[in-house]
């Protein structure tokens, strides 16, 4: 049983270290968790009027990515996509702008740049549950053009279903932990894209990047049952092509292609932007580099529990009873005390006086 315990306790401790630093990426990932808990969930509850712009700033710190404040302008030269004008009820009317997604770094295995492009909600109805997309793009290096359809809903090559919450647009503050992003936004990277097994077709040395050819926008309410009702509401493409379904909207306006989104391969210096860079695309470096400052706490909390769970309770379990009798058999031992008896002395003399004969 002894055994037993230990073991269960180590598979306990692994646990636990996994946990912190899987999970929770360590010390640095507890300390952007709260930074970005107090600067964007936080300070939209405590003002109604959070600039969302500023908490993708206070994100993208966090991440350790950019964003251009210019906004991809759409095919007739404006700056938004809009369904506010047109003839529908009001709790699907929406407008959204799209902005490029600066990552700085390639990714490790693949031949790609992690930008992308992010989605914000400029106007939408408070009633709706969430939002969610429905993207088709292709690969700018694919002669085919095959498309790829990306949503929130994937099938692997297992044919599994993955839920990919990327391409959802959560609005309330404590939305921002469902996904990792900013409340009425999102962002579609290169990486949502790419497969391995079809991209494999591409010549090699040529970076992977994507044309959108479409982009579907889904309301998701609430039924009298609390079950989901997704409704295409909106959808915008390239009108080269068309597609399956009825939205409520469709305009042929899109403009984004890999071009309009793709930054970091024109960066003179991926690991520190130049002046240069920030002017010539609009990089907000608001907030960079991330002041964690207000979270040094971590450190003592972190470094206690692995204190207590690795070494205090481990001590006192395995090893002070082994250690103690150690060190009390290496004492030296104490003399132990001899009494000797010595024989009973006849008493010469007594305060009691003796009976006389008379008496």
């Amino acid at each position: 049983m002894k055994w037993i315990g230990r073991i269960l306790y180590f598979i306990f401790l692994v646990l636990i270290v996994m946990f912190i630093e899987g999970n929770l990426f360590g010390i640095n990932g507890i300390q952007r968790s709260l930074y970005v808990g107090d600067k964007i969930a936080n300070a939209m509850e405590d003002n109604e009027d959070f600039d969302v712009y500023d908490g993708i700033a206070h994100i993208n710190t966090a991440l350790g990515i950019y964003y251009s404040d210019s906004a991809i302008k759409n095919a007739d030269g404006g700056e938004s996509y809009d369904t506010t004008g047109e003839a529908i009820d009001d709790l699907y009317k929406v407008k959204f702008s799209i902005y490029p997604m600066i990552s700085a770094h390639k990714n490790r295995k693949a031949a790609f740049y992690e930008d992308g492009f992010y989605i914000v909600l400029d106007e939408y109805n408070e009633d709706v549950f969430y939002y969610t997309l429905s993207i088709v793009a292709y690969n700018v290096n694919d002669p085919e053009k095959t498309l790829i359809t990306r949503s929130n809903k994937l099938t692997d090559s297992e044919g599994k279903v993955q839920d990919v919450r990327s391409f959802n647009i959560y609005l309330l503050p404590g939305d921002l932990f469902v996904n990792s992003k900013v409340p009425r936004t999102t962002y579609i990277a290169n990486y949502n894209f790419y497969d391995a097994t079809q991209d494999s077709l591409i010549s090699d040395g040529e970076l992977h990047e994507y044309d959108i050819v479409s982009i579907g926008l889904y309301a998701v309410t609430l039924d009298e049952e609390d079950k989901e009702v997704p409704t295409l509401i909106y959808r915008v493409t390239d009108g080269e092509q068309n597609f399956t379904g009825a939205p409520l909207v469709e305009h042929t306006n899109l403009n984004l292609t890999a071009d309009t989104y793709n930054i970091s391969k024109n960066l003179e210096d991926l690991t520190n932007l130049t002046a240069s860079d920030i002017e010539t695309y609009n990089i907000v470096t608001l907030y960079h580099p991330i002041d964690l400052s207000d979270y040094t706490n971590v450190y003592f909390i972190v470094f206690g529990i692995y204190i207590v769970f690795i070494v205090i309770i481990p001590y006192f379990w395995f090893f002070h009873g082994k250690i103690m009798a150690a060190v009390r058999a290496r004492r030296p031992k104490k003399a132990e005390a001899v009494i000797v008896e010595r024989p009973k002395e006849e008493q010469l003399f007594s305060d009691v006086e003796p009976k006389s004969d008379d008496k």
